[in-house]
């Protein structure tokens, strides 16, 4: 089903002239939003389709009654809704022949044909749900996060095969030009990182050996680049990586609101994103200007090789090079910090007694809620007290009567991290002090 939104179609034309950003040097320059008035049930994602003449994202306008597909120019023309049915859509994902757009509706995945404009279910006999789909290179097959870890499914054979067995990985970026996959996971401290894998899930390594957290990795057309979102001190912005340097720029400089889920163009000139804030998320766009190596790059005696061209995949494609993001904490948009600034894990100092706080996890996805309810216990969040419960309203919410901020913080951000959930914090008095009530509809 397809329809034509000319009335927000002319309100994001016009907002795109009244508030386009021109930002100078290195990062993103002259950002202009490209949507207005759109807000998501989980979080609205944008990616770019092959030729780079569309973009489809997920979202809910003031029409909707949950998140459709829709597809747009990347100057804010032509807006369209692709696909309605009676799950949420979310995290779509263009298949790099152009043909399809796999996406989560519900707890399955599925498929949207451009060309026909109908929309099939896969997965039909998943156990439990699916998230986060990211087609394969050629087009076969589509990697997928499921209960037990990431997963591959042939669109031929219609199987599914295992990659890696931690529940937390999610989130896959497929090199375009080698068999690596980039992924989100938590280290065993629960902490957000980002982490390589090859296409069959072997040689698994981290590449953000330092503080913040960090999501929704992506991958430039060349495979060099790999572009992901970072929240330092809760203010989150993007960053991009130049893996033959191992320079880290920050690209946007974000305080009140979040920019997320960057996605490159397939000519890599520019770079769609998410900005969230209290008045919803929408759709922006930039200019794309990295800066070449030079004198404050790495020096040739320190710098990883430079790989080669890579062939078609293979069994015996040999091990990629390491990827070293850099770090700095205070670095503003165009800033490149070289690898020797990469600080070590700090020890924490963390005297938070979360064993002393009862969870109430209110779903009526028992299972989902359970294994939400078992990643708390391993956070130290122990106590027997907690339960789960069926969700009474559908409102995301974390109810508290003044638990420390940094209880709520913590989990708010790992619901959004793992199930892609903004939650709206409330505080009751009638609640219990050591009680915390979350709401997952």
């Amino acid at each position: 089903m397809r329809r034509l939104l000319s009335g927000l179609l002319s309100a994001a034309s016009l907002l795109a002239v009244l508030e386009a950003q021109p930002v100078a040097g290195p990062g993103l320059n002259s950002i202009r939003p490209l949507t207005r008035g759109f807000t998501s049930d989980h979080s609205v994602v944008p990616c770019f389709s092959p030729d780079g003449a569309k973009i489809a994202f997920n979202g809910r306008c003031s029409t909707d009654k949950r998140d459709a597909l829709y597809l747009i120019r990347p100057d804010g023309a032509g807006l369209e809704q692709a696909y309605c049915g009676d799950s949420p859509v979310f995290y779509p994902a263009w298949s790099p022949d152009g043909a399809s757009i796999c996406f989560n509706a519900g707890t399955s995945l599925y498929e949207y044909n451009v060309n026909t404009g109908r929309t099939s279910r896969l997965l039909t006999d998943a156990a439990k749900w699916s998230a986060t789909p990211v087609y394969t290179r050629d087009s076969r097959k589509i990697v997928y996060r499921s209960p037990y870890g990431l997963r591959s499914y042939s669109r031929s054979s219609q199987l599914s095969a295992r990659l890696t067995s931690k529940p937390a990985d999610r989130q896959p970026a497929v090199n375009p030009n080698t068999r690596e996959i980039a992924l989100m996971s938590n280290n065993d401290e629960g902490a957000a990182r980002l982490y390589l894998i090859q296409a069959d899930g072997s040689k698994r390594k981290e590449i953000t050996p330092h503080r913040g957290s960090f999501a929704h990795p992506a991958w430039s057309p060349d495979g060099e680049l790999l572009l992901y979102d970072r929240t330092v001190n809760q203010r989150c912005n993007l960053y991009v990586v130049d893996r033959r340097t191992g320079l880290e720029t920050r690209l946007t400089s974000e305080d009140s609101a979040a920019a997320r889920f960057g996605c490159f163009a397939p000519s890599a000139k520019t770079i769609v994103f998410v900005r969230q804030d209290r008045g919803g998320q929408n759709l922006f766009i930039g200019d794309f200007q990295f800066p070449p190596p030079g004198p404050h790059s790495l020096s040739p005696d320190t710098l990883p090789p430079t790989p080669a061209p890579q062939p078609p995949p293979s069994d015996t494609q040999p091990p990629a090079t390491d990827l070293r993001p850099p770090l700095s904490d205070t670095t503003r948009p165009g800033d490149s910090i070289p690898h020797s600034a990469i600080r070590s894990p700090q020890s924490s100092d963390d005297s938070l007694d979360r064993s002393r706080y009862k969870i109430v996890i209110f779903s009526d996805d028992d299972a989902l809620a359970e294994e939400f309810m078992s990643l708390l216990r391993d956070k130290g969040y122990t106590s027997p007290e907690s339960y789960v419960a069926p969700s009474p309203n559908a409102r995301a919410t974390i109810k508290h009567n003044d638990a420390p901020d940094e209880i709520v913080e913590e989990l708010s951000e790992l619901v959004n991290l793992h199930l892609n959930l903004q939650l709206e914090p409330v505080t009751d008095p009638q609640i219990p002090e050591t009680s915390i009530y979350i709401n997952l509809p």
